[in-house]
């Protein structure tokens, strides 16, 4: 195991020179994360349109960190490594939708609560929701409810997500509770994300750059907070923090949004530090966002934490160097989505290795825009850096990753998918010979047609779609599924066949490969066939929900006895699978237990079955829509359990 030689360096330095930032002690802690904002679109950083005026009054009286590096270009991904300190192959979320940060990670949130900070988050979108594992250590998680009609009467949501004046409302009346108490608190402000829509007057004062309009309003939100920070007397003791997640492509490398490529326009991030009793400057070194934990513990006197890779930067708000080191990043989500390539690189000063299988080599300090590659004149620059990869890409922790197969509700894939992320599905690897993803990086638009598509029911065109896809892309794991989805809701499941199959031939260890040809099967009249297909994918594929779920439904269209105990079985062994419990009620009903269905479907709900309204489609559940309990299950649907996962558990698993 190797540890970063930074890290090692520094250990010696914050032993002799105290915990503490030099000014009066720390008692309220303020962390604001902007996402989907570049760098070089803020005043800050040498935007000149005037679009942040606050940020740039912030900035005044902050260290500005001139090269913040992001570790990868998504939500959830790198908020779990501004949390943690830990790179995603540490603490394994390596996407949004598909991972949660493990019970076990040790969080900023959790350190500060130990320390008798109050704590309190603020998301203002699902991808960083309780159900993703970023509120441990937060006593406080005001994660806004999307199905208030109030709410969005008030024009506090976008797209599904909380706009900045609701998110800067909330803190403001959380903060005028908390007295003299220490405290922690996480503001999270998404408007920059796609969808572009700022409000009024930001939507009349940028009608041709709604990405700025975003940007100003956000500013303008942010100065509300500034002031009312400013205003306190706990002031002198606030260390406030804005950083960036990832930026946005806006075009550049052909890229319009992010999580597909790693070039400068989405990972690097804006990056102020405002603590008291440091002065304002500016930091060219590279930093990166594993650097937000170590340094926030270490300007409020906590321990240092082990075996992390940030560092704290304390010597670099002090005016000093810190050692260079290797700073990495990555995305998953090409491979995740479409069985593209994965990216991954290192920067170390001014240079930077994206490797792929055309590795690219770019000297930042003389090309910005990271236009000339620079690998083929330099292989023994890019053979030390692939070197440095190697080692840093090998994890220094276990037991951190967790990888969740559990299934989004319609209602939840139509709200990401307005969003723009695909969740093509955790399980497999990318093929060898797989696209990269600067090839398909222009079909991105294609693929956002379709996803709306997907969400007006518009089949014909979203096959029409995937068929051009796979024309460029044979092996496209998105494009096989949806293709296959598409000519099933259009009622010919026999054209569904081909393209899952290849599902299964070409990632077969994904759950989600077996449950579309598992599903196109039976359909097609193949239940025998259905089943043992998911029978082969339940030995195959270990500690999968939607495996044993889908296997269940197979065997119980087939005729098989999976109601005599293998239902328990996945019960027992995920019990908190709501829709296991709805196939549990199946069987109930097919024995002429309505009572016991009722039951199971009660807890069913409890776990966060959002769908008993769907129900009344199907047939097998007349005897339980025509009962007067039915109206109870739906009264005790609770749509803001984010306790737990909802799952689409329809009796087709569909």
């Amino acid at each position: 195991m190797r540890l970063r030689c930074g890290w090692v360096l520094l250990l010696p330095l914050l032993a002799l020179s105290g915990c503490r930032s030099g000014g009066p002690e720390i008692t309220r802690v303020v962390l604001v994360t902007l996402d989907t904002t570049r760098a070089d679109r803020l005043g800050p950083y040498g935007y000149d349109r005037g679009t942040t005026p606050n940020l740039d009054r912030f900035a005044a009286q902050s260290v500005v960190f001139e090269q913040a590096v992001s570790q990868v270009p998504t939500t959830a991904p790198s908020h779990s490594t501004m949390f943690t300190g830990l790179y995603p192959q540490d603490h394994g979320v390596r996407y949004n939708l598909v991972y949660k940060l493990d019970d076990g990670a040790e969080t900023l949130a959790e350190i500060l609560q130990r320390r008798g900070f109050s704590t309190a988050g603020f998301p203002a979108a699902g991808v960083v929701g309780r159900e993703y594992g970023l509120a441990q250590g937060f006593a406080h998680w005001d994660q806004l409810d999307l199905k208030d009609e109030g709410v969005r009467e008030l024009g506090a949501l976008i797209g599904g997500t909380r706009r900045a004046g609701a998110g800067v409302d909330a803190v403001i009346d959380w903060l005028a509770g908390q007295g003299g108490q220490k405290v922690f608190l996480w503001l999270h402000l998404y408007d920059p994300h796609t969808p572009y829509s700022p409000p009024f007057p930001y939507s009349s004062r940028y009608p041709n750059n709604p990405y700025d309009g975003e940007i100003a309003y956000t500013d303008a939100q942010f100065g509300r907070l500034l002031e009312a920070l400013q205003a306190d007397p706990a002031w002198d003791r606030t260390l406030l923090v804005v950083a960036g997640d990832h930026g946005e492509g806006l075009h550049h490398h052909n890229e319009s949004w992010h999580s597909y490529l790693v070039y400068e326009s989405t990972q690097r991030v804006p990056l102020l530090v405002r603590a008291p009793g440091v002065e304002a400057r500016r930091v060219a070194q590279p930093v990166e966002l594993a650097d937000l934990t170590p340094t926030l513990l270490d300007l409020v006197g906590a321990e240092p934490l082990e075996n992390i890779r940030g560092v704290s930067l304390r010597q670099a708000l002090r005016g000093q160097t810190l050692p260079d080191r290797f700073l990495y990043f990555e995305t998953h989500a090409g491979k995740l989505n479409f069985g593209w390539q994965e990216l991954s690189g290192v920067r170390f000063r001014n240079w930077k290795l994206i490797e792929s299988s055309e590795p690219e080599l770019f000297d930042l300090a003389t090309d910005p825009r990271e236009k000339n590659n620079l690998a083929e004149a330099d292989p023994d620059r890019v053979g030390r850096f692939r070197a440095e990869l190697l080692a840093v890409a090998e994890p220094i922790r276990e037991g951190t990753a967790s990888k969740t197969d559990q299934q989004l509700t319609p209602e939840e894939r139509r709200r990401f998918a307005a969003l723009g992320y695909v969740a093509g599905g955790g399980g497999g690897s990318a093929l060898e010979g797989a696209r990269n993803p600067s090839e398909m990086i222009d079909a991105e638009g294609e693929i956002t047609v379709a996803g709306s598509e997907i969400q007006r029911g518009n089949w014909p065109r979203v096959l029409e779609l995937c068929e051009y896809i796979l024309g460029r892309d044979p092996a496209n794991k998105w494009a096989l599924t949806n293709a296959s989805l598409s000519a099933m809701n259009l009622g010919r499941p026999q054209d569904a066949l081909e393209p899952s199959k290849r599902l299964v031939e070409l990632y077969p260890q994904n759950p989600n490969s077996y449950s579309t040809h598992g599903r196109a099967l039976s359909e097609a009249g193949r239940a025998d066939e259905a089943y043992e297909l998911l029978l082969l994918a339940r030995e195959t594929i270990e500690d999968s929900e939607a495996v044993g779920y889908f296997f269940l439904v197979a065997g119980f269209d087939a005729g098989k006895p999976v109601c005599d105990g293998a239902v328990d079985e996945v019960l027992e062994e995920f019990p908190s699978s709501a829709r296991t419990y709805v196939m549990k009620s199946r069987c109930d009903l097919r024995g002429g237990e309505l009572d016991a269905a009722f039951d199971h479907l009660i807890k069913a709900v409890q776990l966060g079955y959002k769908e008993v309204e769907l129900l009344k489609h199907f047939d097998e559940f007349d005897d339980v829509v025509n009962d007067e309990r039915f109206q109870m299950l739906i009264d005790l649907q609770d749509p803001d359990n984010t306790n737990v996962r909802a799952f689409p558990g329809t009796p087709t698993g569909s």
